[in-house]
């Protein structure tokens, strides 16, 4: 299926300390003619650690990254632990040394997939 022809997409990506992941950017700019019609929800996976400032500082950094974007409007947006699925030690060699954290709030994750249905207008009240 070309990407126009979902009824509404999720798009995911990891934060980095540069900015939102290099390819959720260029997706988001090389698709722009059909993400501007879409009706879109968006996560971001970022803090390895349980503390506010680094929670505040991922929201604050993805909302930077989409505002980049005006035309791209989204009817979700969220950001999770990478630790959520694991991602630090398999993605990350450098971190494999870093002691591991339970952080990763599977429940909060299943929480807001649970309402995306409804917000990318997929059912009905």
């Amino acid at each position: 299926k070309a990407l126009g022809d979902y009824r509404a997409l999720v798009l995911g990506a990891p934060l980095q300390t540069s900015g939102w992941h290099k390819d959720a950017l260029v997706f988001v700019d090389r698709h722009r003619t059909v993400l501007a019609r879409q009706t879109v929800a968006v996560f971001a996976l970022g803090p390895f650690d349980d503390e506010s400032e680094e929670w505040q500082e991922a929201r604050t950094q993805l909302d930077q990254e989409l505002a980049r974007f005006p035309w791209f409007a989204t009817v979700s947006v969220e950001v999770f632990s990478a630790n959520t699925l694991g991602l630090r030690w398999k993605l990350i060699p450098a971190l494999k040394n870093i002691q591991a954290s339970d952080i990763g709030d599977l429940a909060a994750v299943r929480s807001w997939a649970h309402t995306l249905p409804q917000k990318l207008k997929l059912v009905t009240e």
